[in-house]
């Protein structure tokens, strides 16, 4: 998620308007595209979080940087792709409409902190009953992993 600065553009010259890639259309909406899933997020909602990957996506200008921050990009629909699993991010998008990252017990939470740190969100994003329970089981299945590691050395 770096380089987020927009190329300089070289001054003084004039450019043929039917040369120029299309522009995409100013919108309210965050429109995302996760495992063929579609999820439109207000812009205000997103513009809350802006070192988050969608905040950051929101706010570039780069077409080019925008393809380094997904998979694709629909510039005629302003729709961002991700070959993500929309299960969880279905937790991340309701992150953007309640400032709370819920953490389900049912996800694996090595996964969702997989997950977490691709979309730029944090631990401290959830609340404390929840990042407890969460760090314990994770702590719990990295020791596991550890022991069934060193049984296999």
């Amino acid at each position: 998620m770096d380089n987020l600065a927009t190329p300089d553009g070289k001054k003084g010259e004039t450019q043929d308007p039917s040369k120029d890639p299309p522009k995409p259309r100013q919108s309210n909406i965050v429109i995302l595209n996760v495992g063929g899933k579609v999820f439109h997020i207000p812009k205000h909602l997103v513009l809350k979080y802006p070192k988050t990957r969608i905040g950051i996506l929101a706010l570039c200008q780069d077409p080019v940087k925008r393809l380094t921050l997904c998979d694709d990009y629909n510039v005629q629909n302003n729709e961002f792709f991700f070959d993500r699993d929309p299960m969880f991010f279905h937790y991340i998008f309701h992150f953007y409409h309640s400032n709370i990252l819920w953490v389900m017990d049912s996800l694996c939470p090595v996964n969702f902190e997989e997950e977490m740190k691709f979309w730029g969100l944090r631990l401290k994003d959830t609340q404390r009953c929840c990042r407890i329970l969460f760090e314990e089981k994770l702590d719990d299945i990295r020791d596991h992993l550890k022991v069934n590691q060193e049984l296999l050395d």
